[in-house]
């Protein structure tokens, strides 16, 4: 019996491209509200977080964020078929930049 169930949840996440998207959708828009929130607090508060470690965690934080975004812009919405004359204009370009910041 679990296998069935199993199969069909790794056939539902593998056959159709809709419920992997709204599953990255739930967890990762909560994820990146926090991150940015975070990035937030660091900026305005400059001078209490004004160490290297902040720094460097800045810099990190932005990359991650950039590659979360040009992620979907790159491998989620392109699975979906949204924005299809988009992904004509643009070429390989969110596929050169995903490729770069990881």
């Amino acid at each position: 019996m679990d296998n069935g169930i199993l199969g069909f949840i790794a056939s539902l996440l593998t056959d159709y491209p809709l419920p992997p998207f709204i599953l990255s959708l739930v967890a990762g828009v909560p994820s990146m509200i926090l991150y940015i929130a975070e990035v937030v607090i660091l900026l305005r508060n400059g001078q209490t977080f004004g160490s290297a470690f902040y720094s460097l965690f800045l810099i990190r934080a932005l990359i991650h964020i950039v590659s979360y975004f040009n992620s979907y812009l790159s491998i989620r919405f392109g699975r979906l078929g949204l924005f299809y004359s988009a992904y004509e204009a643009a070429g390989s370009l969110p596929i050169a930049i995903d490729y770069f910041l990881r």
